[in-house]
């Protein structure tokens, strides 16, 4: 997947940034491939610290690459993508502390937690999602969510 921008259009970013997607400083492209940046790039110089990590753990920590002009869009995140512009919008974390904490408590959180998570989700893509329903606890769980929002997916099975 590669976008360049002057289109519209929305990269939601997982929480995780197991999905990785690269862009280059002045956030004109955006792609999962590291190797079709770097070869459309006009110049490229290696991070000397991305390059130890690289080497070291298999991949650079956080948002760096190997090369300079390049980083990876942050992660729990909606790039809007704007015709001549990107704004960069995080989304509500997920994470609870555990601190002891009973399990009506972690319930009691997370039920508030959901339809926020859901609802940044409703503002970028509005009435336009599309969902699997595979009739498990998840599929059930978002169907639930986004119809909460008032969002009428299209669902397949």
């Amino acid at each position: 997947m590669t976008v360049v921008t002057g289109s519209t259009g929305s990269l939601l970013c997982d929480c995780y940034g197991s999905y990785r997607v690269y862009h280059n400083h002045s956030s004109t492209i955006y792609t999962t491939s590291l190797p079709a940046i770097a070869q459309i790039s006009t110049r490229l110089t290696l991070d000397d610290q991305g390059a130890f990590e690289y080497l070291l753990l298999g991949s650079p920590l956080g948002r760096k690459t190997v090369f300079r002009e390049i980083t990876r869009t942050p992660t729990n995140s909606i790039i809007a993508l704007r015709g001549e512009g990107t704004k960069v919008r995080g989304l509500p974390s997920l994470a609870v502390e555990m601190e002891e904490a009973t399990f009506a408590d972690l319930l009691e959180k997370h039920l508030a937690l959901l339809p926020r998570s859901f609802a940044s989700l409703v503002d970028v893509y509005g009435d336009s999602v599309s969902t699997t329903l595979s009739g498990g606890y998840d599929s059930r769980l978002m169907l639930a969510l986004l119809r909460d929002q008032r969002v009428q997916p299209r669902v397949y099975v």
